[in-house]
Parts: C-alpha cells; sequence; structure tokens
C-alpha cells in the first residue's frame, strides 16, 4: 500500500521569530510523505528569507508568496496548491509534536476516517513526542457527528482532513472565527470521525498579539458566523439547535468579555457596540439555564454570564478588581 501524501498548510505573516520552530517541526516528523506549503501573507520581516532558506534544504518544502489578504485568504491559497490525500493546518506561530503525522497515518490505516481531532497544549513541554498509537474503537465516531464539532474546541488546527472533505469549502475572507463555518461544513460532510485526546499540537500564545488589541467591528465577525451556523441548524439539523445557541451565546460573551477587559479599539467601534453590548447581554439572560446546564461552558465562565444576567455593571467591576490585582502582581514578579 503507497503511503498517503499528507499536506500541511503553513499560512504566514512577519513570523520570522517562531517560524524556524514551526518549520522544524515539520522536517522533525517520524513520517516522512509530506507537502510542506509555505504560504507567505504578503510579510514585511525576514520570513521571506527563511522560507527560502528551508526550500533550499528540504524538497518537501514549497514556498508561496502573495499579497496579503488575511489568515483565510492564505490558508485558502494553500488549498488550491495542495496535492495530499489529506490536509492538516499549522499556524505558523505553532508547532506540532515529532510523532503527529505518524500517529495521523496509524489511525487513517485503523478506521479510514474523514476527519481526525487531537488536543493541543499551551505548554510546549507537555507535547507527547513518542506517541504510540492505541486502537480504541470507542474513539471512532460515526453517528451524532456534529455533537463532536460542538463539544470539541472549534479549530482547523489541530485536525488532519480527507482531501475529498474539503474540496470546494472556503474560509470566509476577513472574518474572526474564520474556523466556526468551515469546521461546520467539513463535519456536515463527514461520515466517520476519529478522536485522539492526545496532546499533539503546540499553541504559541505569546504570537497572538491581535487578541491584545481593543475590541473592532471586525471582531463582531465571529457573532455573524455563530448565528450562520444558527440557521443553517434551524434548516437542517434540529437536533442540534440548541448546541448552536450556546456556541452562539458564547461568542456574544467573548465579545462583552472583551469589551471590558481590552477596551475599544476606536471610537468608531464604541459607538457600534454601543447597543450590541446590550442586545447580547439580553441574549445571555433569556438562555440563562440553558447556559447553566450546558456541557458547552467553562464553570468559571457559567458564573460569569450569571453576573452578567444580572449587572453588567457589577461584572466590570468584578473584571477590573481581577485585572488590577494580574497587573500587581506581574509587577511585583519583575521587580525580583
Amino acid at each position: 500500500m503507497n503511503k498517503p501524501l499528507i499536506s500541511i498548510i503553513v499560512p504566514i505573516y512577519n513570523s520570522s521569530k517562531t517560524l524556524d520552530m514551526c518549520i522544524n517541526s515539520l522536517l522533525s516528523q517520524t513520517y516522512s510523505n509530506l507537502e510542506i506549503l509555505l504560504i507567505n501573507d504578503g510579510s514585511k520581516d525576514d520570513s521571506d528569507v527563511i522560507c527560502k532558506k528551508y526550500v533550499e534544504l528540504d524538497k518537501r518544502c514549497h514556498y508561496y508568496y502573495k499579497d496579503n489578504g488575511g489568515l483565510s485568504d492564505a490558508r485558502n491559497y494553500g488549498l488550491k496548491k495542495m496535492s495530499g490525500d489529506y490536509v492538516m493546518f499549522l499556524d505558523s506561530d505553532d508547532c506540532f509534536s515529532k510523532c503527529c503525522i505518524e500517529t495521523m497515518i496509524k489511525i487513517i490505516d485503523f478506521c479510514n476516517p474523514d476527519i481526525i481531532s487531537f488536543n493541543f497544549t499551551y505548554n510546549l513541554d507537555k507535547l507527547e513526542q513518542n506517541k504510540v498509537f492505541e486502537f480504541n474503537e470507542k474513539s471512532v465516531i460515526s453517528t451524532n457527528i456534529l455533537y463532536e464539532y460542538f463539544i470539541k474546541e472549534i479549530a482547523v488546527t489541530n485536525r488532519c482532513f480527507k482531501k475529498e472533505i474539503v474540496q470546494n469549502i472556503e474560509f470566509v475572507k476577513d472574518q474572526i472565527s474564520e474556523d466556526v463555518i468551515y469546521l461546520f461544513k467539513c463535519y456536515e460532510r463527514a461520515s466517520k470521525v476519529y478522536k485522539s485526546d492526545s496532546l499533539f499540537y503546540y499553541y504559541n500564545q505569546t504570537g497572538l498579539s491581535i487578541t491584545r488589541s481593543g475590541l473592532s467591528i471586525k471582531d463582531n465577525t465571529s457573532v455573524e458566523a455563530n448565528l450562520f451556523v444558527v440557521n443553517e441548524c434551524l434548516k437542517n439539523h434540529k437536533e442540534y439547535v440548541d448546541f448552536s445557541i450556546m456556541q452562539y451565546c458564547k461568542s456574544m460573551f467573548n465579545i462583552i468579555n472583551k469589551s471590558v477587559i481590552r477596551g475599544y479599539a476606536n471610537k468608531e467601534s464604541q459607538i457600534f457596540y454601543k447597543d450590541k453590548i446590550k442586545e447580547y447581554c439580553s441574549y445571555l439572560r433569556k438562555n440563562l439555564l440553558l447556559i447553566l446546564f450546558s456541557n458547552q461552558f467553562y464553570r468559571n465562565d457559567k458564573l460569569q454570564i450569571l453576573v452578567i444576567a444580572f449587572s453588567m455593571n457589577i461584572f466590570k467591576y468584578i473584571k477590573k478588581l481581577i485585572m488590577r490585582d494580574k497587573n500587581e502582581k506581574i509587577i511585583q514578579q519583575k521587580s525580583i
């Protein structure tokens, strides 16, 4: 049997500080039949030089430069260039464990799933570098597949997709939470999913400068994406309507939370969200019982939403106290 070719799409934008770590995690994989698609989305740093270095070093690396169009546009570009039997996505400030793709191949040989999901960690030392795959029939999901979509974290980076599943599906451009709609459409097509608990993906939080900026109008596209899923479930998957509404509520909570923690990107954003925040608070209040009994929310988030439902002013006050305490601890640590 021929070894499947695995395409890995790496969208790159000003990633020179982390790009070596990212690409080396692919070149050091214990499975070798790879196609590494380095998509430079108009970087202004040394990413171009670094990518060209690896193209010279390893013929599995293929480099493409394009004008800046955002993460979704770069991924779509990579999907058009891929020729693998399966595709995976790796962000340029993150990395895979070295046995990640070999384990994907073992799972493919075991049950031939359309999608394989695995877990991620924020701690590089916790990556499972020498995982021995254990055959587990309970991890094979062939019914209620959308349940796994709603319960597991929504990200394409900790998944492996069969080529046929992703064909003609594109990421929505200029959208925050771009994985929401894309992943939903992939799960709609899938007839078999394998769910692994292994930690194969390192999620590098230090590279997420965009999440530390103030709330922008574009951030609201995450709510719009989740509303799309709600409407699709109302039309085609009525048994998952409550799950989709909880996901929709979660996106609203994230907007409210960020407005308090980060403030607004500009005056235009502040005006835009003036009535939106009130609307989102009202919607969370309306669905409070569902939220409190849902397994899609962490306990801490449920408590915060409970406070929001009671009083937004109290929520702001508590958040500011927590933030002040965190800042004081950081200052103390730096002075030691």
